[in-house]
């Protein structure tokens, strides 16, 4: 019983974990970087480039971290800020990008893409498409929403601010993932309930039928030993 509620534990932990992590679409990131921190158009395939399909921020594993997978030999610290971007690695593995963003322009400063070993002809022809993809929809949306405000209240529209599209495309994200996450997390838990009463329910059974046969062999045994 005790094995099976640390087990239940375990797994409600992980579930909440899971709900906290943040991971990016391509599109996110894009928007992201171009619309929250004015990383110019011309450079933000290199940075999806450097990221790959290690899109969450998490990420830590043999010395790099966060999701540009930053190398603690040269560009951060362990225990203190440090290292040539003058951050802590594990600031590098939480949801605010901000200081991942730095570093890794640091590094494409010095570098390039080839600080990921990466070349740049391949980023170029990889995500370049992915990037105007993903921002020029931003951008017709961005126009055609001027454009109505235009029509209708030509001296008193106010232009329409990037960051409002991205907020508004970033809240309804999480909240559809958070909503699954939550949803998936109530059906585990009510599936670990239902596990642990059956087995309280066949412990107890079990007993009863262990008591009824030792019972029973019990009085087997006065039985014979009467006659």
């Amino acid at each position: 019983m005790n094995i099976t509620l640390k087990i239940f534990l375990i797994l409600l932990i992980a579930i909440f974990s899971q709900v906290e992590l943040k991971k990016y679409t391509v599109c996110e990131l894009a928007e992201e970087l171009y619309y929250n921190h004015s990383i110019p158009r011309e450079n933000v395939y290199k940075h999806l480039c450097i990221v790959g399909d290690f899109l969450h921020t998490n990420y830590s594993s043999y010395g790099f971290h966060g999701i540009y997978r930053i190398g603690e030999q040269w560009w951060c610290g362990n225990d203190q800020p440090g290292g040539n971007c003058n951050v802590k690695c594990d600031d590098l593995k939480d949801d605010d990008i901000r200081d991942d963003i730095m570093c890794a322009e640091k590094v494409l400063e010095s570098h390039g893409t080839q600080g990921w070993t990466k070349s740049e002809v391949f980023c170029n022809k990889t995500y370049s498409p992915k990037v105007d993809a993903c921002l020029e929809t931003i951008e017709q949306f961005e126009l055609r929403i001027e454009a109505e405000n235009t029509t209708i209240t030509p001296k008193t529209t106010k232009k329409y601010q990037p960051e409002n599209l991205k907020t508004i495309q970033h809240d309804e994200n999480s909240n559809s993932s958070l909503n699954l996450n939550f949803i998936f997390g109530l059906l585990l838990i009510a599936a670990l309930s239902v596990i642990i009463v059956l087995y309280i329910k066949y412990q107890k059974m079990r007993n009863f039928l262990m008591n009824s046969i030792n019972n029973s062999v019990q009085m087997t045994v006065e039985n014979r030993d009467s006659v």
